[in-house]
């Protein structure tokens, strides 16, 4: 029988490009909300500037590796024709899918689910939110955490709502050390950018458009526990209003704040285009480069003008440097 490295060149390059851009991972099944969680941990490292409870995203424990890693170390011979397949493939081969399912209205389960290779300079990724159902149980996680009864919607004693602090670390992350896994204290900010950031939201399939509705209060999870109803029995979250949270949310960052400024400026830092979509129709589509551009000062960092001023020039400069795209 012959080997890999005898067959023709081209019947090996077909090869290499199918498994480089095959899933790494497949999404959860939405089945059984209960054991969503199981299995998964949460990322202590690197540092974030956000604030959150690190436990509310949790991440698949697995070693990460990308689709294209074990083709490189198998051989000399394959790693070149692996890299020669990697500089052919360009964009494609630096274009990722993220899977994140939100379950009981409380927690992130962010899922790769498509890494070719690793990149600082990645050209799109493509985020898609799923909707899973409630827990019949808090599942032992009101103890590991002690807000997990309250609504991770609505706004907090001065902080912003929990769940736009479990959004902005997912994509704190990434800018800092894109799809790995697990890091150490002390792991180098990579600054990996983005071309096209694109966020999708999905319809859960198979629900009346009646059975939607906004997030559900913790006085409202009570007294139906205690007439002994199932949370499985409330409604399920409006797709629309996840749409509309991450729209607002995102806006609030763009428009560099008073308050929002220092944690907005990684969107100018490391994006050149954000689009929003639900079911795959465009909701939104912001130019970054453009934005930055055009963006002037009104009370960003605490109505500090120098601040602001200063910032708007490195990070100019940064740009540049990172490849990023000049309006």
């Amino acid at each position: 029988m012959p080997s890999f490295t005898a067959l023709p060149p081209e019947i090996r390059d077909q090869i290499c490009e199918h498994v480089i851009l095959s899933p790494l991972n497949s999404p959860p099944p939405l089945t059984d909300p209960d054991q969503l969680p199981n299995g998964r941990q949460s990322y202590q490292h690197p540092q974030l500037n956000s604030w959150l409870t690190r436990d509310e995203a949790l991440y698949l424990p697995t070693p990460f590796t990308t689709t294209s890693t074990p083709l490189l170390l198998l051989s000399r011979q394959l790693h070149a024709g692996t890299t020669a397949t990697l500089k052919r493939l360009q964009a494609r081969a630096h274009s990722y899918d993220l899977d994140i399912v939100l379950v009981d209205e409380k927690l992130l389960l962010p899922t790769w689910i498509r890494v070719p290779a690793l990149t600082t300079s990645v050209s799109t990724v493509r985020v898609n939110f799923r909707i899973a159902g409630m827990f019949t149980e808090t599942n032992g996680l009101q103890k590991k955490m002690p807000r997990y009864r309250l609504s991770n919607f609505a706004a907090g004693c001065g902080g912003g709502p929990t769940m736009s602090w479990q959004l902005y670390s997912i994509l704190e992350r990434f800018f800092m050390v894109g799809p790995t896994g697990e890091g150490s204290d002390g792991m180098k900010d990579r600054n990996v950018v983005i071309e096209s950031l694109r966020v999708n939201v999905e319809t859960p399939p198979n629900v009346a458009p009646e059975a939607f509705g906004p997030p559900i209060r913790k006085r409202k999870r009570e007294e139906s526990a205690e007439k002994g109803a199932s949370p499985q029995d409330l409604h399920i979250l409006d797709p629309a209003y996840l749409t509309s949270f991450i729209k607002s949310n995102l806006e609030m960052l763009l428009r560099m704040s008073y308050h929002t400024a220092e944690y907005g400026c990684i969107l100018y830092e490391h994006l050149d285009e954000l689009v929003l979509t639900r079911d795959a129709v465009e909701e939104v589509r912001w130019d970054i480069a453009e934005m930055f551009r055009d963006l002037t000062f009104i009370d960003a960092f605490r109505r500090d003008r120098e601040i602001f001023d200063d910032w708007k020039k490195r990070t100019s400069e940064k740009r540049k440097v990172r490849g990023l795209r000049e309006a």
